[in-house]
């Protein structure tokens, strides 16, 4: 398996906030929300995004986080929001990988009646691991236009 870092990004269709956090793994090696949330109002930049993204996969390479900041449910303790149907009718989800050998891989997804997916054909942009601050925000912004 192909080591990896990864941030969820959630903006609100509504107003065009977003928050985002880094994942990390659990005990048994799937993925799990990490409780460092990065929030940011609707005046944000693409450059503004990019240096977000770094600090969040600066929280993750540096393990900046402890064992209880695992697991969480973030979305919830970010929005207040407890329901899944109302969250995701509220908020839109693009996801950034970073691969170290191969860069950065930024996806959309689609809003399924209380979750979010992603398939093979699903919109994806690659970027490559020099990619600035200002062209991973510019990303991001994309896969957003992208998303369901």
């Amino acid at each position: 398996m192909k080591e990896y870092t990864a941030i969820s990004i959630f903006k609100n269709v509504s107003d065009d906030s977003m928050f985002m956090f880094p994942m990390g793994k659990n005990k048994i090696g799937a993925g799990t929300a990490i409780n460092k949330p990065i929030i940011m109002n609707d005046d944000y930049t693409s450059k503004d995004i990019g240096v977000s993204l770094k600090k969040c996969i600066d929280v993750i390479i540096n393990k900046k986080y402890t064992e209880e900041d695992k697991g969480l449910p973030v979305p919830e303790l970010v929005t207040g929001i407890k329901s899944n149907w109302k969250f995701t009718r509220l908020y839109i989800l693009t996801r950034v990988t970073l691969y170290p050998s191969e860069g950065f891989e930024i996806t959309s997804t689609k809003r399924e009646k209380n979750a979010y997916s992603w398939y093979e054909d699903t919109p994806q942009l690659k970027l490559n691991i020099d990619a600035t601050k200002g062209e991973l925000g510019e990303g991001v912004l994309k896969m957003f236009e992208l998303c369901e």
